[in-house]
């Protein structure tokens, strides 16, 4: 992304207007206009008494519609006022502390993030404005020119010790070799639009109700009525573009499409639409689409195999559930026979004790009579 194009995005954001080099070398800075604080978005809930509905069609990653303008700037002020400055990119943001941001979107936003394509979405959007807010916090650091003198000039509403963290990874080695680096590539940029801070899926979206081309859009992003092309690189592609849609065919084969044509004329690049910018969803490229598709076939003989597998060891464990079962009804059979056995064998040591006890009861009677002189008789 172009430098302007940054600073232009983080317009949304901060609109605080910072003082020039000049300016902040001396005691003298100018006034700015302050801070956003989002008023119209707390005058919307006020009147209708409820969260603003988000609106983020099929296909694409950035929020239009009726509110998307209020939106953005509400992501903008919770990053301003929540970012861990101690993380470079969103990707090393930590999950509870994302969650501050998801929390304070949906105090404001009726937007539902348990949607894998709506929180995916979001946090694409939240990682552009991490992004440009870090850039402008480099851009501050900057402005003043010396690492001593920036350190004790932080930026409005960053802490000292926030401020010193970032100051120190400006002046890193490592820092200052990716932003050369960048800086050079930037410099080789021969496209730029002419939008301001909205987006192409804005622009597109405010249309739909009279669709235009792709080719059509880049005359309108590209082309302005009071300062014509924005570049001459500009207005050669869409020469090319025009070019080709205008060409014959030949034997009767059908015309090139307008997606056909821009990605002839602006060529591609892996995640991302030339002409439509980061708020549209990439389709996959021809080789990862290959890809996926092999993927997707080598997955599906996974869980074929799977599945079978699986009823193989269902069917394997009914079987043993039914020979458990068996078994368990003969050790119940077994068990009932020898209990039979063993009650019956102990019925007639009963009957044995008690006719023992009957004789020994007679004997005893004989005994006692032979005594006592009376015959047993």
């Amino acid at each position: 992304m172009q430098t302007t194009t940054h600073e232009r995005d983080a317009s949304i954001f901060d609109s605080t207007i910072e003082p020039e080099a000049h300016s902040i070398a001396s005691t003298s800075t100018r006034r700015g206009r302050g801070r956003s604080k989002n008023i119209s978005l707390t005058k919307l809930i006020k009147d209708t008494g409820q969260k603003l509905r988000i609106e983020i069609p099929e296909g694409l990653s950035r929020p239009v519609g009726k509110y998307a303008k209020e939106f953005k700037t509400e992501v903008g002020i919770i990053c301003r006022t929540y970012a861990p400055l101690a993380c470079y990119t969103w990707p090393t943001v930590k999950q509870e502390h994302r969650q501050i941001f998801y929390d304070r979107i949906l105090d404001k936003f009726d937007i539902d993030l348990h949607n894998p394509r709506l929180k995916k979405a979001i946090n694409s959007y939240l990682a552009s404005t991490f992004k440009n807010y870090r850039n402008r916090l480099h851009s501050h650091y900057k402005r003043v020119g010396n690492h001593r003198e920036a350190c004790q000039k932080p930026y409005e509403g960053v802490s000292q010790e926030d401020w010193e963290l970032c100051c120190n990874r400006f002046c890193s080695e490592e820092f200052q070799k990716v932003s050369k680096k960048n800086f050079e590539n930037r410099m080789l940029l021969k496209v730029n639009h002419c939008v301001g801070s909205k987006s192409f899926v804005e622009y597109l979206h405010e249309t739909r109700d009279a669709p235009i081309s792709r080719i059509e859009l880049w005359h309108k992003t590209h082309y302005s009525q009071d300062k014509g092309w924005s570049t001459p690189e500009c207005q050669m592609l869409y020469e090319k573009m025009i070019t080709l849609q205008s060409q014959p065919t030949e034997d009767d084969s059908p015309p090139l499409t307008d997606d056909e044509i821009c990605r002839q004329v602006l060529g591609t690049r892996p995640g991302y639409v030339r002409g439509l910018g980061h708020g549209v969803v990439a389709p996959p490229s021809s080789s990862t689409g290959l890809y996926n598709s092999q993927r997707v076939e080598e997955l599906t003989k996974r869980a074929t195999a799977a599945e079978r597998q699986s009823q193989e060891l269902a069917e394997q464990l009914q079987r043993m559930e039914a020979q458990m079962e068996s078994q368990r009804q003969q050790m119940e059979a077994q068990m009932e026979v020898q209990m039979a056995g063993q009650k019956q064998q102990m019925e007639a040591q009963m009957d044995d004790m008690r006719s023992w006890q009957k004789n020994m009861e007679a004997m005893m009677q004989s005994i006692m009579a032979q005594k006592m002189g009376t015959p047993p008789w």
